[in-house]
């Protein structure tokens, strides 16, 4: 599957590399990568795991969902908002009906099920990329 070259990325902060990917990151090198699409880079955005670090990531969150699609239906490379904390400050790449690929602090990069206990009352929404 194409998501293997991509699993176990290491969790950086600010990363936009394979060497380490914030989950901002992890989107943006997947899209370069499999589509093309150079999207904003958005470094220094989130800079911890601090609340005040997670509100910043969930305004610019805000205002880059502008360029993108509502889907109710997501299908592969769309991606998912997740909630943090009350806050939407997560995002993961579709892969199917029920997988995303994603990366959290203190987990490599990895594919898991969206509509998993875990995940399923978080989404705050599918986008496709206009």
């Amino acid at each position: 599957m194409w998501t293997d070259s991509y699993i176990d990325i290491p969790f950086r902060f600010n990363g936009r590399t394979r060497e380490g990917c914030d989950c901002w990151g992890l989107v943006k090198l997947i899209y370069t990568e499999k589509l093309g699409i150079e999207l904003p880079d958005y470094t220094g955005t989130y800079w911890n795991g601090s609340i005040t670090s997670l509100k910043e990531v969930a305004r610019l969150m805000k205002k880059e969902k502008e360029k993108w699609q509502a889907v109710s239906e997501p299908e592969a490379y769309d991606v998912v908002l997740l909630r943090v904390g009350g806050i939407i400050g997560h995002i993961g790449v579709i892969l199917d009906k029920s997988k995303m690929i994603h990366i959290t602090e203190g987990i490599n990069s990895c594919v898991e099920n969206y509509k998993s206990r875990l995940w399923k009352d978080r989404i705050a929404g599918f986008y496709r990329r206009n």
